[in-house]
């Protein structure tokens, strides 16, 4: 599985003149990439099968491109294939257990050199982690996995209810509420205890 280069010009009897590029469908898919690692992760709790729904999903929407309307989001067509594919996993792996302390540490993002524990006192993941705590990955355990998707898209990308509401489609307020009370067992878990990473203490 992969997307074609430039030389192709033919892909399911569509014409590249009737989809997206490769080039225009490889930007797209840079940019949504972090978003659907996210969704994926707040549904499996195990990075590894995270980044290989990621790849499934993106082969997938290469495949059913002519299907993808330009006026339309690609980020959120792309999340309801990835949700798919990660319900389809999950069934398979009916006995898969919760994330490993060690899957959460490659969490895609900016590393800012910033040495503050994993998580603040109001239950916000903090987006310039490297490593999360052992209690913290305990914590997000206790958690579904819409409410888990939720609070990783909430804390680690900044995202609105409403573009949460869009990518998993759910309601704004269904949104905002797991966020609510997954941060509610965050505090519960972890407020009155010292959390420790590898960077130090907050």
């Amino acid at each position: 599985m992969g997307i074609p280069d430039k030389k192709v010009t033919r892909l399911g009897g569509l014409r590249l003149g009737d989809q997206l590029s490769p080039e225009e469908f490889g930007d797209q898919a840079q940019a949504a990439r972090h978003t659907l690692w996210l969704i994926a992760m707040g549904m499996t709790n195990d990075r590894h099968l995270a980044e290989d729904i990621v790849q499934e999903t993106l082969a997938i929407a290469w495949r059913k491109s002519g299907q993808f309307e330009r006026s339309t989001s690609f980020t959120a067509w792309t999340a309801a294939i990835a949700r798919n594919v990660a319900l389809n996993s999950r069934r398979k792996n009916s006995r898969q257990s919760l994330v490993n302390p060690e899957h959460l540490d490659s969490t895609p993002s900016n590393d800012s050199g910033d040495d503050t524990g994993p998580i603040n006192t109001v239950g916000r993941i903090l987006p310039n982690q490297k490593d999360f705590d052992d209690q913290v990955v305990s914590a997000l355990q206790d958690l579904s996995s819409a409410a888990r998707s939720c609070l990783l898209l909430r804390t680690v990308t900044g995202l609105s209810y409403d573009k949460i509401s869009e990518l998993l489609e759910i309601a704004p307020g269904t949104a905002m509420s797991h966020v609510y009370r997954a941060r509610k067992t965050l505090r519960s878990r972890l407020g009155g205890e010292t959390i420790r990473s590898k960077g130090g203490t907050a």
